[in-house]
């Protein structure tokens, strides 16, 4: 019987720190809850308190339940000290986090992928994006004396230089070639603007959809037509690529239309109505991967599908950072925290994928 005790406090102990490695580890500890390492820390001692009771003491089991509750004490102060610096020091901590996520999202989508298929409306985001970051993180260099910060920042401009780099040499690899071959290619990228809307945007709330997101594709779609435009002006007299055109007119016209009808429902909705439809949105992504990827071998998995898991909580955790701003709200209340947390962890999923498909 007290074998059997032991066995579940292991249990207990071990999933206690799997919650703590998904909320802490690694993570900046001015962005951490410290309600939350409060909660573990409770239960850290009180698993130490009946590892005493068994009948052996728990002499096997209790060196490793102490040294974790220490830990977790240890961590926990560091937590409050980090928190105590201000609201600067939480500030720069969130932009490094997210500058963290628009890296790892440049790297997902364009690093060693053939640049003539890559999405120029995406990369134009990123950039956008990037020169935001760069812009926050400056602001508070001159305002506070952050090392790490400021290392942050040549990071961040550093990425912003070679992701304007790489808009050019996609630009130029997607404009060359035949007209005809051009006009393949034209049509390939709509078909993956058509994927995209087919997996973000279909049959899903409006109140937890990224309007920027559709904005962008509008906007990638009317480059794509505009150039098969000009191949029909220049002499391309080819009944596909004349279909191909009225298709994606159809579609701009169909996804304004949405636009409009996603602002306005979000327009109508309260801040507390699209917190709690975004925190919904996280969960269920959440258990998209603890059905499809969590505690699989990794060399079976597809990283595509982890990635396109990591776009979507990605636009999760951007609608709920806009909120947050919007209403000057701690970036750890409410779900955003645990998104971050999530986003972090998928992110790192692909790259564990990946190598273990390579092996």
């Amino acid at each position: 019987m007290a074998e059997v005790r032991a066995a579940a406090l292991e249990k207990r102990s071990d999933a206690l720190w799997g919650r703590y490695r998904f909320r802490f580890a690694e993570k900046p500890r001015a962005t951490r809850d410290l309600a939350e390492i409060d909660r573990i820390l409770a239960e850290a001692r009180a698993l130490v308190e009946e590892a005493k009771a068994l009948p052996d003491g728990g002499q096997a089991l209790l060196p490793v339940l102490e040294e974790r509750a220490k830990h977790y004490a240890m961590e926990r102060d560091a937590i409050r000290e980090a928190r105590a610096a201000g609201p600067v020091q939480l500030e720069a901590a969130v932009l490094g986090t997210r500058a963290n996520f628009l890296i790892a999202r440049y790297h997902r989508h364009f690093a060693g992928h053939e640049r003539r298929t890559r999405d120029l409306g995406l990369l134009d985001e990123l950039i956008d994006e990037a020169e935001g970051l760069q812009r926050g993180m400056a602001r508070l260099v001159a305002r506070a004396n952050l090392d790490d910060l400021r290392k942050d920042l040549e990071i961040v401009s550093e990425n912003l230089a070679i992701y304007r780099n790489e808009r050019e040499a996609v630009a130029e690899a997607q404009a060359a070639g035949t007209p005809q071959d051009r006009a393949g290619l034209l049509a390939t990228l709509a078909n993956q603007q058509f994927a995209i809307y087919q997996a973000r945007f279909a049959g899903r709330s409006r109140l937890t959809r990224r309007a920027g997101l559709l904005e962008r594709m509008l906007g990638e779609l009317g480059r794509i037509g505009g150039e098969m435009e000009a191949l029909r002006a220049g002499g391309l007299a080819d009944p596909g690529h004349a279909r191909n055109i009225g298709i994606v007119a159809e579609r701009r016209a169909a996804w304004r239309a949405e636009l409009a009808a996603i602002e306005q429902a979000q327009a109508e909705a309260s801040a507390p109505t699209r917190m709690d439809a975004l925190g919904a949105e996280g969960n269920r992504l959440m258990a998209a991967y603890d059905a499809d990827f969590a505690g699989q071998d990794r060399a079976t998995r597809d990283p595509e599908a982890m990635s396109a898991l990591a776009d979507e909580l990605g636009d999760v955790e951007a609608e709920l950072t806009a909120l947050a701003t919007r209403f000057d709200l701690d970036p750890q209340d409410g779900p955003l925290g645990l998104v971050r947390d999530a986003l972090h962890m998928f992110e790192r999923e692909v790259n564990h994928i990946r190598e273990a498909r390579l092996n």
